[in-house]
């Protein structure tokens, strides 16, 4: 993937880069050709958006990877992969995403892969 990381606010304010994950605050990874600075840009604050949005139903996830304005992949605390376009509802997408999650009992396995940029999530087992 990448090994440029950064943090940000709740706003989208990047406000230190590195290369170094810190521990307090959700990984995200971006392509090496992201061009960030350190300021609120409108890719910022849409990532900012989708970890407000994944707190805000709960759904706990280990790490981001911010691939484009219309590609992001969440990798859920339960295994699972979430494929989301940023571009389209975050809230719905996210909110479709806890649904699915929370449908499955102890035991049973979850989906390795769950698209969620079409009308229909497409779940990969």
């Amino acid at each position: 993937m990448t090994n440029q990381f950064f943090q940000l606010d709740k706003s989208g304010e990047i406000f230190v880069a590195g290369h170094q994950p810190a521990s307090l605050f959700p990984l995200v990874a971006v392509p090496e050709t992201f061009n960030f600075e350190l300021k609120v840009s409108p890719a910022s604050q849409q990532i900012s958006q989708l970890i407000q949005s994944l707190q805000e139903h709960y759904v706990n996830f280990n790490s981001l990877a911010w691939l484009n304005q219309s590609l992001a992949v969440v990798k859920t605390t339960l295994g699972s992969y979430a494929i989301i376009n940023p571009s389209q509802s975050i809230n719905s997408q996210i909110a479709s995403l806890q649904f699915i999650l929370s449908g499955f009992k102890i035991g049973e396995s979850l989906p390795k892969k769950i698209d969620l940029r079409f009308d229909k999530p497409v779940l990969t087992f």
